[in-house]
């Protein structure tokens, strides 16, 4: 039986049994995994409140959109924002549904300087998706 199975496999005959078990479990294994699906294609289009940004509380509203423009509604979305700073401790909200592809997210951005903002979730069919964004110039108090 192991002949054969290494036969079938074009494998050596070299190979021991435990090797070709462990090689045959490896592949079922491979073989039931879920297919990792390509990222989806989202666009945010955002805006942040009050605009010009100052440090302190702000606002982040934004919309996501399919690669045709539609809205995409029923997402779980988290916004991040950081700073290329050593040390610098990321800021992170969890984005309210306003309806219709509509977000907002309260955030508070701790000093002056050119932030980014991560856009990363769920949406509602359960794919994943991460964008990425500049908040720069925010002006010190």
């Amino acid at each position: 039986m192991i002949d054969a199975v290494r036969s079938r496999l074009g494998l050596r005959s070299g190979l021991g049994a435990s090797a070709l078990l462990t090689l045959a479990a490896q592949t079922s294994l491979a073989a039931c995994a879920p297919e990792s699906r390509p990222a989806t294609q989202v666009a945010v289009r955002w805006e942040v409140i009050p605009s010009p940004p100052v440090e302190g509380p702000v606002r982040i509203e934004f919309t996501l959109a399919d690669g045709h423009g539609g809205t995409l509604s029923d997402a779980d979305v988290e916004v991040e924002a950081g700073m290329n700073h050593a040390g610098m401790v990321p800021e992170l909200a969890r984005a309210t549904d306003l309806g219709q592809g509509r977000y907002a997210a309260e955030l508070e951005l701790s000093m002056g300087g050119d932030w980014f903002l991560i856009f990363r979730g769920t949406l509602g069919d359960g794919t994943g998706f991460e964008e990425i964004e500049d908040l720069k110039g925010v002006a010190a108090r």
